[in-house]
């Protein structure tokens, strides 16, 4: 695997795929611009094993590791590109 999670910003966390901090925390602040910018300190990794509830379309949640939901939502056969949002907490 050739990537890692990441979670950015403290109040508002969304869970990047990337392959560094830098590159997660570059992914954030381009996309949200200099109002929704942080720092590194805002930065942490967390393992694809740790589990989570996740929104499913009909509105429930779902409870599984973000590995699995990474696979269920990417495909098992994924392959990392480039940062990529895969979901966040509000």
């Amino acid at each position: 695997m050739d990537f890692k999670l990441f979670k950015v910003n403290d109040d508002y966390p969304e869970y990047i795929i990337a392959r560094t901090a830098d590159e997660a925390l570059a992914d954030h602040n381009e996309r949200g611009g200099a109002d929704y910018a942080v720092t590194m300190d805002e930065v942490e990794e967390v393992s694809l094993d740790e589990i989570g509830n996740f929104e499913q379309v009909n509105g429930s949640y779902k409870r599984m590791t973000f590995r699995e939901f990474i696979s269920e939502t990417l495909g098992s056969d994924f392959t990392y590109t480039k940062p990529l949002c895969i979901c966040w907490n509000d």
